[in-house]
């Protein structure tokens, strides 16, 4: 499950999930390459961790800052052997600290998240959608200067076959979209 994006200076920057580039080869973690001028450059661990990290999405700022999402065990005090949905920000070069966008969610319990989903509005703010599998749930979170409150993102229609799978857009005026 790899994600692409594009700078402004039209270089590709990807992610993926992928085994064997770190201290923890046979877990699964996030690791990121970029090209400059066609050429591919060293492989970026964003993760290093013994549990799996998997599905990665991938958003770059208008200042060309990395936005992360993914779902990865390890991280957090709350049931730190479930998936939690995880954030990380590259800046000047810098991956930052980790944030568990689900740690203090009492629903994690016995729940699956995955299924997450990053966009980055005119302020540079990541908003981030995510599902629950066990109930079939989706969630919505922004981030400005600290991660706003869960929101449940009703959606119409059959509950079972609703919310785990879910999108995430914005429009010119930073509405949100998230079906």
């Amino acid at each position: 499950h790899p994600s692409i994006a594009v700078d402004s200076l039209d270089n590709p920057h990807v992610v993926w999930s992928g085994n064997g580039h770190v201290t923890n080869p046979t877990y699964y973690q996030i690791v990121r390459r970029e090209a400059f001028g066609g050429v591919w450059q060293a492989i970026d661990l964003v993760t290093d961790k013994n549990q799996h990290q998997y599905y990665p999405e991938l958003a770059i700022d208008h200042l060309g800052n990395l936005h992360v999402v993914w779902a990865g065990k390890g991280f957090g005090a709350y049931l730190p052997n479930m998936n939690h949905i995880l954030y990380v920000k590259k800046t000047s070069g810098v991956w930052g600290t980790v944030e568990d966008i689900t740690d203090t969610f009492d629903y994690l319990t016995s729940r699956y998240n995955y299924s997450q989903h990053i966009v980055i509005d005119s302020g540079d703010n990541p908003h981030i959608v995510f599902g629950d599998n066990g109930d079939r749930l989706a969630w919505y979170r922004k981030r400005n200067l600290s991660w706003s409150a869960p929101e449940l993102v009703p959606f119409p229609g059959d509950p079972a076959t609703s919310g785990a799978v879910s999108c995430l857009a914005l429009d010119r005026s930073d509405n949100v979209y998230v079906f």
